[in-house]
């Protein structure tokens, strides 16, 4: 539902490239540009974005993620998607005669791939939850009270607990790595 390409007027693109929105501390934006960096002149074809923390807060931005998160895409067709799966997805599949392909080939191990993408995404990457306060597990690495204050920043006892939790993914996603990489023997899109 909320990862559904929006119809809502967006900024218009320079060039007529789609637009990628980044910003350098993301994790789920990192994925994208990994992806830019690693398929085959995609760098030419999509233009990047690095926002600053008050960009990704305006209403400007609202307009291509109403969450105000990145990662977020203008398409060519000036319509707009977010959440990193989904766009990955439909830069996978727009510009598939680029390679490498990072998709497996059988449905087993899309599967597979798939299943880690939401592991991360779900339990590691995510709060789900946009309201002031929540935080993703991975935040008690950094999100102390000292340095991000009451509204954004963890006491010491939920940092402890959520490194649990990912220590317990962690563990997961390690005991299920099949072959090189985590999901074969070639790079995919987890």
């Amino acid at each position: 539902m909320g990862s559904s390409p929006s119809r809502r007027p967006a900024p218009k693109n320079d060039g007529g490239k789609p637009t990628f929105f980044d910003m350098k501390h993301s994790n789920n934006a990192a994925r994208i540009r990994l992806w830019l960096m690693l398929k085959d002149g995609m760098q030419d074809k999509i233009e990047t974005r690095t926002l600053t923390y008050p960009e990704l807060k305006s209403e400007e931005f609202a307009r291509i993620n109403p969450l105000k998160k990145v990662p977020g895409l203008v398409r060519d067709d000036g319509v707009t998607a977010f959440e990193s799966q989904v766009i990955l997805n439909y830069l996978e599949d727009e510009y598939a005669e680029h390679k490498p392909c990072f998709k497996p080939v059988t449905p087993k191990a899309r599967c597979h791939m798939e299943l880690q993408i939401r592991v991360h995404d779900l339990y590691i990457a995510s709060p789900n939850c946009t309201a002031p306060g929540f935080s993703h597990s991975q935040g008690a690495m950094y999100l102390s009270r000292a340095w991000h204050g009451e509204a954004r920043g963890m006491d010491l006892k939920t940092r402890a607990a959520k490194l649990e939790e990912i220590w317990k993914q962690l563990t997961w996603l390690n005991g299920n790595i099949a072959g090189e990489y985590l999901a074969g023997d070639v790079v995919t899109l987890s």
